[in-house]
């Protein structure tokens, strides 16, 4: 805690009372700069851009992987982050490519999922976990609720749902009525 203004603050409630940025004031704190000039000093211009790095699977990574890790410019990144958008923001909020589907990036756990990713490790067809998301579902909802089983069908004596079958068949699958 921090006294400003004859007031005790947190750390993340003095930017918005100031205006100064979150990151320039844990910079400047956290290389000893008294509160008030930390708070008073003018942000000036870097003449280099700054190495930004990002806490992403409880590691220390920079902008370039994460970027290549989620498929995304590392330029529009660090612009982005510069910008004060969250680790999480840049990646949900992809610069939608033409013609292609927006990536979706969901936190679970402590860790960041494609909707391949998550689809895969917890065997939810990426489809519904798709709509789950867009209904504005927490990511615990969308992975914990169990995924509804349509009509099933029996084939060599076992039971399997329609996606399960063609993919068990691949194309040998046809429907008759």
């Amino acid at each position: 805690m921090y006294e400003y203004n004859g007031e005790l603050c947190s750390i993340k409630t003095i930017p918005e009372k100031t205006g100064v940025a979150y990151g320039v004031l844990i910079y400047r704190l956290n290389h000893n700069w008294p509160l008030e000039k930390a708070i008073h000093t003018p942000i000036r211009k870097q003449k280099h851009p700054v190495h930004h790095t990002c806490i992403l699977d409880g590691k220390i990574v920079d902008v370039e992987k994460v970027a290549k890790r989620f498929n995304l410019n590392s330029q529009s990144v660090r612009r982005r982050i510069n910008r004060g958008e969250t680790l999480l923001d840049v990646v949900n909020n992809p610069v939608r490519r033409p013609g292609g589907k927006a990536k979706i990036h969901i936190e679970y756990k402590g860790q960041i999922y494609t909707v391949r990713e998550l689809s895969e490790k917890y065997n939810i067809p990426s489809e519904i976990i798709r709509v789950r998301w867009h209904k504005g579902w927490t990511a615990a909802k969308i992975v914990e609720t169990p995924v509804m089983k349509g009509k099933l069908y029996t084939y060599e004596g076992q039971q399997y749902t329609a996606h399960e079958l063609y993919n068990l068949l691949g194309s040998r699958v046809t429907m008759s009525r």
